[in-house]
């Protein structure tokens, strides 16, 4: 999930106007990075859109740092592709 992450911090610095290596995931999105609400909907529509997974919104509301959404994100990929190879399996 290494290249998740860095997708992810590299949406994050481009929003935030840094560089991908100034992004922790300890970072606070709204306090240290300086996101809106709204900026973080379109960052999660940019990773949905580059690792082909519908990330679910009501969640989005719960995350406050960079490693939250590390997770939040790492996790509907994971479980993603666990539902396909169910699928494929099936």
């Amino acid at each position: 999930m290494k290249n998740v992450t860095g997708l992810i911090r590299g949406v994050l610095a481009h929003r935030a106007g840094r560089h991908p290596d100034d992004v922790r995931a300890w970072h606070n999105l709204e306090r240290d990075l300086d996101l809106t609400p709204l900026e973080l909907v379109l960052v999660t529509l940019e990773v949905e859109e580059a690792v082909d997974v519908e990330l679910p919104a009501e969640e989005l509301a719960t995350l406050e740092t960079v490693g939250d959404l590390f997770v939040f994100v790492t996790r509907a990929v994971a479980d993603e592709r666990r539902q396909q190879l169910l699928a494929h399996v099936a």
